[in-house]
């Protein structure tokens, strides 16, 4: 580890140096608890699915329309020209499906995984979902 001689800074320097260090540490603190949320987010789903409960909650999320989330207009409106109107659509989309769409940057990505996350969907999985659970996700949606 190589040390740094702080003698041939000026202490305006030093005391800058010091508060873009103590704003690093913050930045990596709210990152800590942010990732320390989303593993306790993904055991509990994870516990969810490997004793069945849960189920019918979670074709409940996959039915929610696009337009009634808190997703900004911009990403909304984004996911909606290319025909994704629900969250079951959308799973159905890889993270990188999502970025060829036009107008659908890293922010949209963020908040399609943000609010996915809040219905208790963990990610995107890339593969169409069998035809069985989308009839049931329809007919919940054909419901409302």
């Amino acid at each position: 580890m190589e040390l740094f001689d702080f003698s041939q800074l000026s202490r305006e320097e030093l005391i800058a140096d010091i508060e873009k260090l103590r704003l690093q540490n913050y930045h990596l603190q709210l990152l800590k608890e942010q990732l320390e949320i989303e593993i306790e987010k993904l055991i509990c789903s994870f516990q969810r699915a490997q004793t069945g409960e849960g189920i019918e909650a979670y074709f409940v999320a996959l039915a929610c329309a696009v337009k009634n989330s808190d997703m900004s207009v911009r990403t909304q409106n984004v996911v909606s020209t290319v025909g994704i109107d629900y969250a079951y659509q959308l799973v159905e989309k890889t993270d990188q499906d999502l970025k060829r769409i036009r107008n659908f940057g890293p922010a949209s990505l963020v908040e399609v995984t943000a609010w996915l996350t809040n219905l208790g969907i963990v990610h995107l999985c890339g593969t169409p979902l069998p035809s069985d659970v989308k009839l049931m996700i329809c007919a919940l949606i054909e419901a409302e």
